[in-house]
């Protein structure tokens, strides 16, 4: 829980914060009904931070203990590039048609 917090805990507080940063210029208006629709977004705002920055996460610790497993193998990318060798040599043939092709390409202009 702690190591979601911190990786993801940074992400969530800019969400919160620009969202804030969009709603500002409602507290500054004239009318009533848009300063009432700041309150009302601000609450929200403040309550989805306290549910999403520390609610939720001490509900994880305290509930949320689950087994341990192990996690899939995954392939890395370096590991990837060091296997495209080991097959057949790579096809060039696509490559080398291509650039014939645009050798002969002629591009004719009209003004």
């Amino acid at each position: 829980v702690r190591s979601a917090v911190e990786e993801m805990g940074t992400s969530v507080f800019c969400g919160i914060f620009s969202t804030f940063l969009g709603i500002v210029a409602l507290s500054m208006a004239s009318t009533q009904v848009a300063r009432n629709f700041f309150k009302m977004l601000f609450l929200l705002i403040w309550l989805s931070a306290f549910q999403g920055l520390v609610f939720s996460p001490v509900l994880m610790t305290l509930f949320g203990k689950a087994k341990k497993r192990p996690l899939p193998r995954s392939v890395t990318t370096q590991q990837m590039i060091d296997n495209a060798g080991d097959e057949n040599e790579p096809d060039t043939g696509a490559a080398q048609d291509a650039s014939s092709s645009a050798k002969n390409c002629k591009v004719e202009t009209s003004l």
